[in-house]
């Protein structure tokens, strides 16, 4: 018989070796706003005890508290990218890839935000730190806009899977370790 057991249930598993990334909202501010009068809508329903209102509340805290985050394994070699739900995790365990280097990349975002007519564009920076497996293919690890602090997560990597840091962030990429 095959068994499907947790992570969490693994033998040989050392959650203190694990590493977590929160990368921030899973649904769009459009989505927490709608949350938002669902919540009071379903408040309302659940004081007059109706049945609807008992499935509105839950379903708008779900979509007002739920975020990404990034599991990675280092003992089991397994990564998840789950939706979280206060301490609650859903998503799949997927098992780690032969990771080649780790890269250091800059890149300049754009976030667009329309209300009506007016439309209104805010640029910035943002680096990525990527563990980089099968020549091209990335899982991002961590983003920020401090080249320090990312430098230290890659590092932190490097030490970790014994790899070296390509620094992508200049026009001529270079490696540092």
């Amino acid at each position: 018989m095959d068994y499907n057991t947790d992570i969490v249930d693994a033998p040989i598993h050392e959650p203190n070796s694990d590493y977590h990334y929160s990368e921030g909202s899973y649904f769009p501010p459009q989505f927490k706003i709608v949350a938002v009068f669902l919540a009071i809508a379903g408040l309302l329903l659940c004081i007059n005890l109706n049945l609807i209102g008992f499935v509105l509340l839950p379903l708008s805290i779900a979509v007002l508290f739920a975020k990404k985050e990034l599991t990675i394994s280092f003992s089991l070699s397994k990564y998840r990218h789950a939706i979280k739900i206060f301490k609650f995790k859903f998503g799949a365990w997927e098992p780690m890839p032969k990771v080649e280097y780790i890269s250091l990349f800059s890149g300049k975002k754009r976030q667009d935000v329309a209300v009506g007519p007016m439309t209104t564009s805010t640029a910035y920076n943002e680096m990525e730190v990527n563990l980089v497996y099968n020549k091209s293919k990335r899982l991002t690890v961590f983003e920020t806009s401090d080249f320090a602090k990312a430098f230290r997560i890659a590092q932190s990597f490097a030490t970790q899977l014994d790899l070296k840091i390509y620094d992508a962030t200049k026009h001529e990429g270079e490696w540092l370790t």
